[in-house]
C-alpha cells in the first residue's frame, strides 16, 4: 500500500527522499520494495504470501511424513504396487 501511495506522490512531482520521509520509510526500503513488488498487481503480494504459507505447511507435512517413515506411491505408477521409501 505504501509503495502505491509513494508512486502516486512521485507522479505528482515529489522526489523520492520527500516521499519516503512522508511515508516513514527509508529510501533503501522504498527501492527494495519497488524492486520486489513494483511490477505486481495489487493482489499479487497477498497471493504470494498465501503460497509461501502453503509451501511451508506442505514442507512441514513432508518432513513429518519422512520422519515417520511413510511410504509414498511412485507418480505415474498408481495401482502397480510400487512404493518409494522416503
Amino acid at each position: 500500500m505504501k509503495l502505491r501511495q509513494a508512486g502516486v506522490a512521485l507522479g505528482k512531482g515529489l522526489r523520492v527522499p520527500e516521499v519516503c520521509k512522508e511515508r516513514g520509510i527509508s529510501e533503501q526500503t522504498y527501492y527494495r520494495w519497488r524492486q520486489k513488488y513494483g511490477g505486481m498487481s495489487p493482489e499479487a503480494p497477498r497471493q504470494r504470501k498465501a503460497l509461501e504459507k502453503e509451501n511451508a505447511r506442505l514442507s512441514s507435512h513432508q518432513r513429518c511424513s519422512a520422519a515417520r517413515g511413510a511410504r509414498a506411491p511412485v507418480l505415474g505408477m498408481e495401482g502397480s504396487g510400487h512404493v518409494v521409501q522416503r
